[in-house]
């Protein structure tokens, strides 16, 4: 599956975030996009071309907790992707368009929202 990620004025969008992790570790879980080429560019009136969108395989998390205890404290610790979707009807080039803000996915182990 490739999807499109459409990006602000940063140029490009290489970051996600999941939800649902305990407060007292990393919440929201931090992941990246993982991009495999430039599918949409502008040219600005100054000759100045730069990409507005990306095709992503997937959203890559590393290692983070699942769970809290006080005897234990952050533990639970696993690293997933996921494939990200979305229902939203727009598309670039055949592929759907991940806006930027939008749920993608939910966290496989906490069931928490995954956002670009």
């Amino acid at each position: 599956m490739t999807n499109t990620i459409v990006t602000e004025d940063r140029g490009s969008t290489t970051s996600a975030e999941a939800t649902g992790h305990p407060t007292e570790c990393e919440e929201p879980a931090l992941g990246s996009i993982q991009t495999t080429q430039t599918s949409v560019t502008i040219t600005d009136t100054n000759g100045t071309t730069r990409a507005i969108a990306t095709t992503a395989a997937t959203v890559d998390f590393t290692e983070h907790a699942h769970d809290y205890n006080s005897l234990e404290g952050c533990h639970n610790q696993q690293s997933h992707g996921i494939d990200p979707t979305t229902s939203d009807s727009l598309s670039v080039n055949g592929n759907a368009v991940l806006r930027e803000g939008t749920v993608v996915g939910t966290d496989p182990v906490t069931g928490g929202n995954v956002t670009v």
